[in-house]
């Protein structure tokens, strides 16, 4: 028992643990310790830290995580992209969830609905019903069949935008 030693699988179990607290730094300290025992690190370990960032609304450092992911000569994937702009979009950054958006088509990847939703969802947070709006006609154009998600921003954003126009005018 004395000889064994933790594989990547452990490792990245407990930087999942750290990513479902929404605990970035403690997950991206796991990363670099299964770096320095020199385990073999794919894009669902990346993607976990990334996670991790997200899970607490950190844009930035989720988005440097997929910066270091590509300076290891590691492909960053739909999912990696979508977890970045799920951290902006809980920012309420919808300027920095779209420019990741326009990112994924750059690299020729294909959004899915969950990365139009990021998008919504970022607008949404501004009561931007408009915005919203819009982007749920974009996701139809290119043939994405909307979700329940989908339309729980369309809806949250116009009863809020709604809200806030009842308070303005009173």
């Amino acid at each position: 028992v004395a000889n064994l030693k933790p594989d990547a699988l452990c490792y990245s179990l407990v930087m999942n643990a750290f990513a479902q607290q929404g605990d970035g730094e403690g997950a991206a300290d796991w990363f670099t310790k299964a770096q320095a025992a020199e385990l073999k690190l794919d894009t669902v370990v990346y993607n976990t830290v990334i996670h991790a960032f997200a899970k607490q609304g950190d844009g930035e450092n989720a988005a440097a995580w997929l910066a270091e992911m590509e300076a290891a000569e590691m492909k960053p994937d739909i999912v990696s992209y979508t977890t970045v702009m799920n951290a902006f979009a809980q920012q309420g950054d919808s300027e920095g969830a779209t420019e990741w958006l326009s990112k994924i088509d750059a690299v020729e990847l294909k959004p899915d609905v969950v990365s139009y939703n990021a998008v919504m969802h970022a607008f949404a947070q501004h009561c931007d019903s408009q915005s919203v709006d819009e982007w749920l006609v974009k996701m139809r154009a290119i043939e994405l069949k909307p979700e329940v998600v989908s339309y729980n921003s369309v809806m949250n954003s116009f009863a809020q935008d709604r809200k806030s126009t009842r308070l303005n005018s009173s």
